[in-house]
């Protein structure tokens, strides 16, 4: 029993580090932008009481597919690697191409979603597939969510970045699009009950820094959620 207990011990405990070693140098890297599906801002305010509580929802402008793109792109070339953009991935049809595991949140290919792919690289010579997970259709592509005290807020996408091998179309690893809560320093309305639209857009940009960090981080070979200290 205790041999058995082991030996599974070392064969997830190894495929937790398998995740985390790909660092990437010079490499092409496919980029593939979500549609903007459900492309909308929630702000959430929660007062003292449920009867304080202030909450908005609205389009984003710019759209979230090109805030996304420019993003990514940044991280990638921060990242010593070039970006190649392989389009909009059409958001209805994720869970039909693609199929993801909650224990370790890795991304498999369905026979569709693998021709699908195979059709996009026929065109586009890249090393390295970064592709996006939508983990909700309904819900909103930037959400804020702000408390009465100052030590409560969080910051969250509905984005979770996938990397691929271009050539065998194997999972490398995953990261999710920030979650910032008050483990880190976030912008605050003055009037958090009612945010301005300067509010919203620099909210907005803070999640697209994170963004930025969040893939110069998944192909440096970090999987997880620990944060660079010199982000705006």
């Amino acid at each position: 029993m205790l041999r058995t207990i082991l030996i599974s011990l070392i064969v997830i405990l190894s495929g937790c580090a398998s995740t985390q070693n790909e660092k990437l140098t010079s490499k092409r890297v496919g980029v593939l932008t979500p549609e903007s599906h459900n492309n909308q801002f929630c702000y959430l305010y929660k007062g003292v009481t449920v009867f304080n509580n202030e909450s908005a929802r609205e389009e984003l402008s710019p759209n979230f597919s090109n805030s996304f793109n420019a993003s990514v792109g940044k991280g990638i070339t921060k990242s010593g690697n070039i970006p190649v953009s392989l389009g909009k991935l059409p958001t209805h049809k994720i869970s039909s191409y693609f199929e993801r595991k909650e224990w370790d949140h890795s991304i498999t290919l369905t026979k569709d979603g693998r021709k699908y792919i195979e059709s996009l690289l026929e065109s586009n010579q890249v090393d390295y597939i970064l592709l996006p997970w939508l983990y909700d259709l309904e819900r909103c592509m930037v959400s804020v969510e702000v408390g009465y005290s100052d030590l409560e807020y969080a910051l969250d996408s509905n984005v979770q970045l996938h990397l691929l091998n271009a050539q065998t179309l194997q999972h490398i690893q995953s990261r999710h699009v920030n979650s910032v809560n008050s483990m880190r320093p976030i912008y605050l309305p003055k009037d958090k009950a009612a945010p301005t639209i300067t509010d919203k857009a620099k909210l907005s940009e803070k999640l697209y820094a994170e963004l930025e960090d969040d893939v110069f981080r998944l192909l440096d070979g970090d999987c997880c959620y620990s944060k660079r200290n010199d982000l705006p």
